[in-house]
Order: structure tokens, then C-alpha cells, then sequence
């Protein structure tokens, strides 16, 4: 007899790494912080279980240092979101769904996931994603996974914190989906997964997130020499 069911476990690890400070002009506010909000515009959904991406231009005067995430959702609302940086979305629209599709034209990486209600995210002192001109990352891309029907005035999202202050350490976020099959009528079942890091150069952990659908019911991470 074949499996019962399938699951998807999701890992994010986030890492930081050594990066020389840019420069900046003499004239600039170093402390000014900048907000902005990655919120999913009005767009009618009439089945559950879909997943919505849209674009958010980055501001294109200057590079800037994303140095937190504040969710704007709850678990009542929204599965899980995912923030993607990139040179260009995969689509013009202004939302376009986007199950087990691309968030990016060419390569994406993913700064930021949130789940079930989970809390904000600041990066550790000193850390940050660089975004902006002259960066790898001139949009971001919001992915929102919405388990049951849209509600009418939904505005999720993420807030995100900026800064104009050169940071020394640069974030980045490891992460990967693993696919196994659950035996029958079983009353649990242990899965095992485990990642490396084998980056060019030397990389603490800061935060993890782990993410599992509707058979998941305890999770944990741990370091292995």
C-alpha cells in the first residue's frame, strides 16, 4: 500500500557574513531610518488555498540596509509569506499568483519568511541585506499564501526597516524544502533533514525558521559538529 500522505518541510536559516562598509556622501543623514510597507494590493480570489505575489520598487536614489521586518498579518488570515529580493520580478502585473512559480525574472533569493504567527525580525547590530541601486536586489517580491479565501479588505504584508547607516556584516538566508512519504495509519513518524553551509567565507546562524503544512506537529533544529 502506498503512502497516505506526502509533506513539505521548509528550513530558513539566516546566516551573516564579513562585508567591507560602502561609502557614503558626506551630506547624508546616516541615522535616518526609512520604512516601507510590502502590503498585497485589492485582487479577487474566489477559491482557498492560493498564493499571491506582488512587487514592491525599492527606493532608486541611493543603496540602503535592510535592517528589520515587521509582519502586517495574523495566522487567522495568512499562512505563511515570503519575501524575495531581485534585479526584476517574474511578472508586471500588479498581482499575479504565483503557485510553484518563479517570484523573480532569473535568480531570487529569499531575506524573509513569516508563518503562524510568528514575531517581528530585527537583524542582529551591525547586520543587514543591501538594497538599492548598485545592489543585487532592485525589487522585492511579496508571496502570501492564503490557506482559506482572501477576506475583502485584506491588506497583509510586511513592514520593512531601513537605514542609510553602513552596516559591517551583510545578512543572507540559507534555505530548502525536503520531500518524504508518510507511511499509513501510523500514529507518528520521525523525519529527519539536515543542511551544510559550504560558503567562501566563515558564517554565523543568528535565527531559523522551520514551516510545515497540516500533518506537522512538533519541529526542532539543532547545530551538528
Amino acid at each position: 500500500m502506498g503512502p497516505s500522505a506526502a509533506a513539505l518541510a521548509l528550513l530558513g536559516l539566516w546566516l551573516l557574513t564579513a562585508d567591507p562598509p560602502w561609502c557614503l556622501g558626506l551630506d547624508l543623514k546616516l541615522n535616518e531610518a526609512v520604512e516601507l510597507n510590502a502590503t498585497m494590493p485589492a485582487f479577487k480570489v474566489d477559491q482557498d488555498d492560493t498564493y499571491l505575489c506582488t512587487s514592491v520598487a525599492l527606493p532608486d536614489t541611493e543603496p540602503l540596509q535592510l535592517v528589520g521586518f515587521q509582519p502586517l498579518s495574523s495566522k487567522e488570515v495568512v499562512h505563511h509569506m515570503l519575501l524575495f529580493g531581485c534585479d526584476a520580478p517574474a511578472s508586471q502585473d500588479k498581482v499575479w499568483q504565483c503557485s510553484m512559480q518563479p517570484a523573480c525574472a532569473g535568480g531570487d533569493h529569499v531575506m524573509y519568511g513569516w508563518g503562524r504567527g510568528a514575531d517581528a525580525m530585527h537583524l542582529p547590530p551591525g547586520t543587514s541585506f543591501s538594497v538599492g541601486p548598485g545592489t543585487a536586489v532592485a525589487h522585492v517580491v511579496l508571496q502570501i499564501h492564503y490557506m482559506g479565501k482572501r477576506p475583502e479588505k485584506d491588506e497583509s504584508g510586511v513592514r520593512l526597516s531601513l537605514t542609510r547607516q553602513p552596516q559591517p556584516l551583510a545578512a543572507g538566508m540559507l534555505h530548502f524544502a525536503s520531500w518524504f512519504s508518510i507511511p499509513p495509519r501510523q500514529p507518528s513518524h520521525h523525519i529527519d533533514n539536515r543542511c551544510c553551509f559550504n560558503g567562501f567565507e566563515p558564517a554565523e546562524g543568528f535565527a531559523f525558521r522551520v514551516h510545515t503544512h497540516l500533518l506537522g506537529r512538533y519541529l526542532h533544529i539543532h547545530a551538528v559538529p
